[in-house]
């Protein structure tokens, strides 16, 4: 357990430090070394891996679409209702990578933290 602690926040230290590459790197190789450090950090079996990728482009998609829409319709000061919306969108759209995960404490601590990686991924909004 402590062993799996340790490699959490190690993750968590490293995508942080590959955030702040972005700029020198670009997009596509963020990506790639981003989803590369995730599916270590899961453990995921290495036959899983590209469908995993495939789930997560898909759900980064659905979810920059859903960050687009909740903008659009109320860019200064969006009503709780709405931020529950957005929310619950968010937790639908990213259950979708609950197939490849499991009760282990990485795959949990990653599940409590997905709107942070999530947030790793999505492109900011364009004004």
């Amino acid at each position: 357990m402590l062993a799996d602690r340790a490699a959490s926040d190690k993750f968590w230290r490293d995508l942080e430090s590959l955030l702040d590459a972005l700029a020198v790197i670009g997009e596509a190789r963020y990506l790639d070394l981003g989803l590369k450090m995730t599916e270590e950090y899961l453990q995921l079996d290495p036959s899983s891996t590209r469908e995993f990728e495939r789930m997560v482009l898909a759900v980064l998609e659905s979810l920059g679409q859903a960050r687009m829409t909740a903008d659009a319709a109320d860019n200064d000061d969006p009503s709780r209702e709405d931020l529950r919306a957005y929310q619950e969108q968010i937790r639908a759209v990213t259950a979708r990578l609950d197939p490849y995960l499991d009760s282990s404490f990485r795959h949990q601590q990653f599940r409590l933290n997905i709107e942070r990686w999530v947030g790793h991924f999505l492109k900011p909004v364009e004004q």
